[in-house]
């Protein structure tokens, strides 16, 4: 069996088009997704907090590696929380200090 990683072959950052990779914790769970639309991204991962009594959640950009197989992560786009059956949109550096 021939493994992707052998015959991997870098691709340049620019020429990888750019994604929007939601993700969403709370506790043990969590939810996460991948789409080409802000407002897509931004949608999906409100509806996934949602969810959840309690947690966070967040978009970034991100384009694959080099080799295709993983993300290269770029800035925070948008933070959101949810607490007390409240949804909010918070700073991005909440994200860090969020439990």
């Amino acid at each position: 069996m021939t493994l992707l990683s052998e015959h991997a072959t870098a691709i340049p950052l620019p020429a990888c088009p750019l994604l929007l990779v939601w993700a969403v914790e709370a506790g043990d769970r969590g939810a996460s997704g991948v789409t080409g639309d802000l407002a897509v991204a931004e949608r999906q991962m409100l509806t996934a907090l949602g969810g959840f009594a309690e947690g966070r959640g967040r978009v970034r950009s991100a384009r694959m590696s080099s080799v295709g197989v993983l993300y290269t992560y770029g800035e925070t786009l948008v933070t959101a929380r949810r607490k007390g059956g409240m949804t909010e949109i918070v700073p991005e550096a909440a994200w860090v200090i969020m439990p």
